[in-house]
């Protein structure tokens, strides 16, 4: 009698098989993580660079903000102290009117 034929089937893990929004999220955390590493790179060369810095011109940062070594200037405003409240509001026009009713010196 012949042989009786037989039907390979394989099965496809479904289980590992990740469905294209997980692939999404799998390529969005292996770039979230190569970003991470290169930041913590980036912050620890910057530890190094300040670490290697002579202590006079550490000190010489210390001192003079920021804004002064970049070159930026700032404009003179009033000291916070001081009380500057305008009397105007504008309409829905855009035009100035006077006496701002809801400004006023009294206090309740």
């Amino acid at each position: 009698s012949p042989e009786p034929e037989t039907k390979e089937y394989r099965m496809i893990d479904k289980v590992n098989m990740p469905n294209p929004e997980e692939e999404d999220l799998i390529s969005r955390t292996q770039k979230f993580a190569k970003e991470l590493e290169n930041r913590k790179k980036s912050l620890l060369g910057l530890g190094q660079s300040i670490s290697m810095m002579p202590s006079d011109q550490f000190n010489d940062r210390l001192k003079v903000p920021a804004y002064v070594r970049a070159g930026i200037k700032l404009q003179d405003l009033p000291h916070s102290s001081e009380r500057i409240i305008s009397r105007f509001n504008l309409n829905d026009e855009n035009e100035m009117l006077g006496n701002n009713k809801f400004l006023h010196d009294n206090v309740d």
